[in-house]
């Protein structure tokens, strides 16, 4: 992903206003209170050490910085994982589960919120309540 993205986003690389790493989420290679916006699309249910990693995201970012966090399967959503879970490994988190770690992380000013319908391209699998945390570092 990291290819993809530098390959499509050579201009704004080049102009500095971008930059695409690979890494670890729980020893992020940044300076404390560096970025405005941490976002993660798809990615937390694969997390190996989702309170560590939710503390380095508070870390590095800036006071008043915010985090968005979109999980499509999660154990709101009222489906059957056990498939998903198995094959990828997964941890799926509720509402309440990711407001209890974001709380204990740092992160202030949460919201969950849940969306519909979105298509997987995994043989037509509809997500009925994907969800979408957002969370903010107070301004001290």
């Amino acid at each position: 992903m990291v290819k993809l993205a530098s390959s499509i986003n050579k201009n704004l690389i080049k102009s500095g206003k971008a930059e695409f790493q690979q890494g670890n989420a729980s020893a992020l290679p940044w300076n404390d209170n560096e970025f405005s916006v941490v976002v993660g699309i798809e990615t937390f249910f694969f997390w190996l050490e989702p309170e560590a990693s939710l503390k380095e995201i508070f870390r590095v970012l800036a006071p008043g910085g915010r985090l968005v966090l979109e999980m499509a399967y999660n154990k709101d959503d009222g489906r059957d994982h056990t498939k998903q879970i198995e094959k990828y490994n997964l941890k799926l988190y509720s509402g309440e589960e990711m407001t209890t770690l974001l709380k204990a992380s740092g992160f202030s000013d949460i919201s969950i919120d849940y969306y519909h319908s979105l298509w997987l391209p995994f043989k037509g699998y509809v997500v009925p309540k994907g969800m979408i945390v957002k969370a903010k570092k107070s301004k001290g």
